[in-house]
């Protein structure tokens, strides 16, 4: 208890020699927590997918250029994936910086067109409804965006129209991972040949292998 006593006693005696101290404590940890959540953020980087081991996207690199592709265009490349190794299969089209419209409000999103084997690859908490993109007029939209359209109201079961015209009926409403992802979207659309994106760049293809 002494001992306590004399170190309190000169810590508030030299009070300029405390304060430096303990600053150069509370930095030291800052850094050190700042640290270890972003080395933890990129080992944990789409852990959300069902199996990131055997799942890949296709990149395609033409005249010095890299991005991602489509398997279906390129299978006969010189590189190519054997069939009978591919289990699952889902492409998705990019809608970026687009917009839809729900009662009358023009809303500014991010959205996927893609199929229902999406929710085969990759796994978001379902919050409301249904994880079903088998309709051709179905849209699941994630749980923040939900909120910015249709505020505290249930939106399963009410109609949006997008960008192309089309009116899609909210199937449910998803939650976002816990983990950083590289697949950013305000809601995911059935893509159908049905289905005709003005705004589309270019078609990306993920593939669940076997396990060789």
């Amino acid at each position: 208890m002494n001992t306590l006593r004399y170190a309190l006693r000169f810590l508030l005696r030299a009070r300029t020699y405390t304060l430096i101290n303990l600053l150069g404590l509370a930095f030291s940890l800052a850094c050190c927590i700042i640290l270890l959540r972003y080395i933890h953020r990129e080992l944990t980087v789409d852990t959300h997918c069902v199996d990131r081991e055997n799942v890949y996207a296709v990149q395609v690199n033409v005249s010095g250029g890299v991005y991602w592709g489509s398997y279906a265009a390129y299978r006969n490349d010189s590189v190519l994936i054997a069939p009978e190794l591919i289990e699952t299969k889902c492409s998705f089209v990019p809608l970026e910086n687009d917009f839809l419209v729900s009662e009358g409000h023009r809303y500014r999103c991010d959205a996927l067109a893609t199929d229902s084997t999406f929710f085969q690859l990759f796994s978001y908490p379902l919050i409301q409804g249904e994880k079903n993109l088998t309709d051709p007029s179905s849209v699941v939209l994630t749980q923040s965006y939900a909120r910015e359209v249709f505020g505290s109201d249930n939106p399963v079961g009410k109609t949006i129209t997008y960008s192309n015209g089309q009116e899609y009926v909210v199937k449910g409403v998803i939650g976002s991972p816990v983990n950083k992802t590289w697949l950013n979207f305000d809601l995911l659309l059935a893509n159908t040949s049905s289905n005709r994106w003005r705004r589309c760049r270019w078609i990306c293809t993920v593939l669940y292998l076997e396990q060789i």
